[in-house]
């Protein structure tokens, strides 16, 4: 069984996006007409559609759907009132925004579903492409051990924790990146317009060069000459990795690049380590057993090829094993963390023990970040200070030498 994207169309005439697991393309046809949709294209579900975002709600929109949810349900309200309330909610403050409308969307089939007797989390299963396997494997565990409400809330803190992660790192390394990007233009702006002006200027001296104009001079034609094919070509070439990040093999290849990768790596290693024990905490706490919560955590892994590793992991623990000694087995997950875990399987309280790794990695990326941005921002700044003072004393010297001379 794969994964297929689609668009359809409701009968009040609204497009609709999404992702269903299904067989083939007939079997996504039916399945859409069951819920009252015209089917209007469809296609198995590719990397470039994966890269697009498919179906899937945004992190914010998921962590307000979970929370919200799952206030609802744990104040006594039933499965399928709660959804309506917040379609109903969802409909109110939409407008016209399409996103919103493809979560109201998303919320109305679930909803439907619920209704003719399926329970949420198959209703969840039947849109993998919109929720993570952690999402759908812990609304079953708290649909079992009857406390639905509760598990939906813990999802909603380990949601709210991803995403206030990934503002760090996001935020960290945004300053630094238009940083660069307005060094690039500055210079591209000083070599592409103001030095061929002096150039012109200079011809007219006849005068001897010294080397350091000579060499501005040079990279200035290269860049009027063959800027554009150069700017072209690293689009391609762009491209073109993208494509290959996006096979199989090329993706485990480039993760394994990048945590060999001196200082980057440890950042990847440390961030995967975060995921990885927040995933089986929140996993273990909803009653799921270890070797199925091991599964799901080394998959929600982004780094394939520190998950492929850690899936190791899982088959010792699969076979008998303890997971600290799968965890030891893993050259690129930390030593620290494998033995902490180790104390907390003796004491039993390994649910505790990873959430106390996970903040304590969380605070060494924090901490290397804000050190790594500290340092890179002055950095940047000499590297662009150095680089327009050597291409306007370049420009200027044979001038103040020229003046000198009369």
């Amino acid at each position: 069984m794969g994964e297929f994207w689609y668009r359809a169309a409701t009968l009040d005439g609204e497009t609709l996006t999404g992702v269903l697991a299904a067989r083939s393309e007939q079997e996504v046809r039916q399945h859409l007409e069951t819920e009252g949709l015209v089917l209007l294209s469809t296609g198995e579900r590719s990397g470039w559609y994966q890269f697009r975002g498919g179906g899937r709600p945004s992190n914010k929109n998921l962590l307000t759907l979970t929370r919200e949810l799952g206030s609802l349900i744990r104040a006594g309200m039933p499965i399928a009132e709660a959804i309506e309330a917040l379609i109903e909610e969802e409909r109110a403050d939409s407008g016209s925004s399409r996103r919103q409308s493809q979560s109201g969307s998303l919320l109305r089939r679930i909803l439907r579903e619920v209704r003719e007797g399926q329970t949420l989390s198959g209703a969840l299963e039947n849109r993998r492409g919109s929720f993570p396997e952690l999402y759908i494997h812990t609304v079953r565990a708290g649909e079992r051990s009857g406390q639905l409400g509760a598990s939906l809330m813990r999802l909603a803190e380990h949601l709210q924790q991803v995403e206030e992660l990934r503002q760090k790192v996001v935020g960290s390394l945004l300053y630094p990146a238009v940083l660069t990007a307005v060094s690039l233009g500055v210079l591209a702006f000083l070599g592409g317009y103001v030095v061929p002006s002096f150039a012109l200027i200079l011809e007219d001296t006849h005068a001897r060069l010294p080397w350091a104009t000579q060499v501005v001079l040079a990279a200035s034609d290269f860049l009027r000459s063959y800027g554009g094919l150069l700017a072209v070509s690293l689009v391609f070439l762009a491209l073109g990795a993208a494509a290959y990040r996006r096979t199989a093999g090329g993706h485990l290849r480039t993760d394994g690049w990048l945590l060999a990768t001196p200082v980057i790596g440890r950042v990847i290693r440390q961030q995967a380590t975060i995921v990885f024990c927040r995933n089986l905490k929140t996993l273990l706490e909803g009653g799921i057993p270890l070797v199925g919560a091991l599964d799901i955590s080394t998959a929600s892994v982004s780094n394939r090829a520190l998950s492929a590793a850690l899936s190791a992991a899982s088959d010792t623990v699969r076979q008998g094993g303890a997971l600290h000694t799968g965890l030891l087995g893993v050259p690129d997950f930390p030593r620290k963390a494998a033995r902490m875990i180790h104390v907390a399987e003796k004491s039993g309280e390994l649910d505790e023990m990873l959430s106390h790794v996970a903040s304590l990695y969380e605070s060494e990326v924090n901490s290397r970040l804000l050190a790594f941005t500290k340092l890179l921002e002055p950095v940047l700044m000499l590297l662009m200070g150095t680089a327009v003072a050597f291409i306007l004393v370049a420009m200027f010297l044979p001038i103040l030498e020229l003046a000198g001379t009369l």
